[in-house]
């Protein structure tokens, strides 16, 4: 990446304010992946296509900043969704041990980044589902220890399709079954879930005395990056740490 010759893929450097000497994981996972999904989640994928493909540069430029735009207006349609989701949450009265969210005005193409940010806000699995006229697209996204496509395949008479991995599934349903669904699956997830899954945990992979901790040593652990699904970045922990001073960072 950092020694493409695509010119789409410079433009899109550019636009994000990429520094083409440091291309890692976070910039691949947080920059340059949302701007080319981006398109494809809200209109058609054909402009992040046309990125990758264009021999010219101008309009390198122009559809760099065509994904940009598309972008921001993901970003602002996902948090309204987010704030729209959260609320339905919390108006209910009674605890699940799953959260189940439908609504008309999802974009299917962000349900599953929603439904990440319930599971990060509650710690509980999160459906969302996207109803339409007469069949309706669910995404849901789980916790450690849940293995939420074992969940729906038990279940598989429910769906019109469904498929995905222990953490993350999509599915397809009549939307005139969606209450049916949702009934179905809160009242199995309330047999199947324990308290002892539904707990946050940290998973710490080694205590670091804390004058341990240097550039080097940082320089090391990234050796065995990527990480991710598989190979999880590892956390440690260092004790009796005094905090010698605080700043807030960021917009919020």
């Amino acid at each position: 990446l950092p020694q493409t010759a695509r010119l789409g893929l410079q433009a899109l450097y550019l636009q994000a304010a990429i520094n083409t000497t440091s291309i890692g994981v976070y910039e691949v996972g947080y920059i340059i992946s949302p701007r080319l999904n981006a398109s494809g989640r809200l209109e058609s994928a054909m402009d992040s296509l046309r990125l990758l493909c264009t021999k010219d540069h101008k309009r390198a430029v122009m559809l760099a900043e065509k994904l940009e735009g598309i972008n921001v207006d993901r970003q602002k349609i996902m948090k309204d969704a987010v704030i729209h989701a959260s609320n339905l949450v919390s108006k209910r009265r009674e605890s699940k041990k799953i959260l189940i969210i439908a609504h008309e005005e999802y974009e299917e193409g962000i349900i599953g980044l929603v439904a990440g940010r319930l599971v990060e806000q509650y710690y509980l699995p999160a459906i969302v589902i996207s109803r339409g006229e007469k069949t309706s697209k669910g995404s849901v996204r789980s916790i450690k220890g849940f293995n939420i496509i074992e969940f729906f395949r038990a279940q598989k008479d429910l769906f019109i399709n469904v498929g995905g991995h222990p953490m993350a599934a999509g599915f397809t349903i009549l939307s005139e079954n969606i209450e049916h669904v949702q009934k179905t699956l809160e009242d199995l997830a309330e047999k199947v879930l324990t308290k002892e899954q539904l707990q946050r945990k940290v998973v710490i992979d080694l205590e670091l005395p804390f004058n341990t901790i240097s550039e080097q040593l940082y320089s090391h652990i990234n050796e065995l990056s990527p990480f991710g699904m598989g190979n999880f970045e590892p956390t440690f922990v260092s004790k009796q740490v005094l905090v010698r001073e605080k700043r807030i960072l960021g917009k919020e």
